[in-house]
């Protein structure tokens, strides 16, 4: 069974029909083209596919992007400032990328 979604991914609105059992992994890589958010475990339990949910980190490979809608998803590409990542700061320590 497919469900249309309404997600907000990197500042930019897309609505999608996908099948409900899809991951948020899933639509970013398969149907965006996203592919900076990786396939690790596929169990969330290696932090490889994290992606920020309004701002918190969030397992995007056992998420499910009809939990997501009215929400602001960022990728690592939608960190990006050009072919450079903007300063994160998380814990009271900056990264720079």
């Amino acid at each position: 069974m497919n469900i249309r979604i309404s997600l907000s991914v990197n500042g930019e609105s897309c609505e999608l029909l996908v099948p409900v059992h899809k991951t948020l992994l899933e639509v970013l890589r398969e149907d965006l083209d996203l592919i900076g958010t990786k396939h690790g475990c596929e169990l969330g339990e290696c932090g490889t596919c994290t992606v920020l949910v309004d701002g918190a980190p969030v397992l995007s490979c056992i998420a499910l992007p009809a939990d997501l809608q009215e929400r602001e998803i960022t990728t690592v590409e939608g960190m990006a400032d050009g072919a450079r990542l903007r300063c994160r700061r998380a814990g009271g320590i900056t990264y720079d990328h």
